[in-house]
C-alpha cells in the first residue's frame, strides 16, 4: 500500500510541476544519521526551501528514518538490496523529474544502477566538483559535528515497533562488529572488560551480529559469564536507539552504534581513527592507530579505559 501511495504523490507531484530534490544514501543506518544533517540546511536555504525531499533509503531503517525525520524528508524510496535493486522499486526513480540529486555514493559501483535511473537537472556527488558548493562545502565541518537532533517524543513514536521487552537496568554497551578499521580482538575485549570491571559495578551487554554470537560464547565460558549479556543478533535495526540510549558507557569500533551513541549524546570510547574529523564532542575519546584497531597495544587499551 505505501508503495501505491508512493507512486501517486510522485506522479500528484509531476502534475503540479513541483521542484524535487532526491539523496542517495541508500548504505548504513551510521551513514543515515550524519547524512540528516543536510536535511535542516535544505529546509532553512531560501532558495531551497520549497523543494520536496525525496530519501533513497535501506529498507532495514527506513521506519527509523520516517519516525525521525519526516519533519522535512516527503518521500522515503527503500531499497532491499540497493546493489541489486528490483524494477519495482526503481520504478518511483523513472517517474521523477528531479531538479536536484544528492549523491553520496557515486563512487561505488555496485550503486550505478540506482544512480544511473535518477533523472535530473543538477547532480551533486563526491566525484564531480561542479555544483558541489550549496551541501558539499561544509560537508567535514558544522554541518556535520552538529548532527541534526532527533524529535523529543522519539521514544514515543517509537514505542509501538519495539519488542525490547526485558529490562536490563544499568549496563555499559561494547560493540563487537566492525567496519573499515577492523573488530576488537578477543585478546583485547578481554582487557576491555576486566579494566570495566575493576572500575564499574554495571554488567556489559556485547552487542553483535548472529556471526559474533562465537565471541560471545568464548567470553562467556572463560568466567565472564556473570557480568555478561548476550546482545548478538537480538535485536532489530530500529531497537538500536533504545539499547544505546539506555546504557550508561558506549564502546566501540567505527559502527552505526557509534554514530546513534553520538546522536544521543552519550559516553563514547570510539576504537576508530576516519571519524575523528567528523565528531567532536566532550562526550566522546578516540583511541586511534595509523592502522588497524588489532594493532592498538594492551597499555593503551588499559589506560584509556582507566581515563574514561
Amino acid at each position: 500500500m505505501a508503495y501505491l501511495i508512493n507512486l501517486f504523490k510522485i506522479l500528484l507531484y509531476k502534475i503540479k510541476k513541483e521542484k524535487i530534490i532526491v539523496i542517495n544514501e541508500a548504505a548504513g543506518l551510521g551513514d543515515y544519521i550524519w547524512v540528516r544533517s543536510y536535511f535542516k540546511l535544505i529546509k532553512n536555504n531560501e532558495k531551497y526551501k520549497d523543494h520536496k525531499i525525496f530519501m533513497l533509503t535501506t529498507k532495514r531503517w527506513t521506519d527509523f528514518a520516517k519516525d525521525f525525520d519526516s519533519e522535512y524528508v516527503d518521500m522515503f524510496l527503500p531499497f532491499k538490496a540497493p546493489y541489486a535493486p528490483k524494477f519495482a522499486e526503481l520504478l518511483p526513480l523513472r517517474l521523477i523529474n528531479a531538479d536536484i540529486f544528492i549523491n553520496f555514493r557515486a563512487n561505488q559501483n555496485y550503486w550505478d544502477k540506482i544512480n544511473n535511473t535518477v533523472n535530473a537537472q543538477i547532480i551533486i556527488d563526491n566525484q564531480n566538483i561542479t555544483n558541489k558548493k550549496v551541501f558539499y562545502s561544509e560537508r567535514y565541518n558544522a554541518i556535520i559535528s552538529q548532527l541534526l537532533p532527533i524529535p523529543s517524543d522519539w521514544h514515543h513514536s517509537l514505542n509501538y515497533k519495539t519488542k525490547v521487552k526485558k529490562d536490563y537496568g544499568d549496563y555499559i554497551l561494547l560493540v563487537l562488529s566492525g567496519y573499515t578499521e577492523g573488530k576488537l580482538t578477543l585478546h583485547q575485549l578481554k582487557i576491555i572488560i576486566n579494566e570495566l570491571l575493576k572500575k564499574y559495578n554495571y554488567p556489559i551487554m556485547l552487542l553483535g551480529q548472529k556471526k559474533d554470537s562465537k565471541t560471545y560464547n568464548t567470553l562467556a565460558t572463560a568466567g565472564l559469564k556473570a557480568h555478561l549479556i548476550n546482545g548478538c543478533n537480538k535485536f532489530k535495526t530500529y531497537e538500536l536507539p533504545y539499547i544505546v540510549d539506555k546504557a550508561k558507557l558506549v564502546i566501540t569500533p567505527n559502527t552505526s552504534t557509534l554514530h546513534m551513541a553520538i546522536l544521543l549524546n552519550k559516553k563514547t570510547l570510539c576504537f576508530n581513527s576516519s571519524m575523528k574529523h567528523l565528531y567532536q564532542s566532550e562526550n566522546i575519546t578516540y583511541i586511534t592507530s595509523s592502522e588497524r584497531i588489532s594493532t592498538i597495544n594492551d597499555d593503551t587499551i588499559i589506560e584509556a579505559i582507566q581515563k574514561f
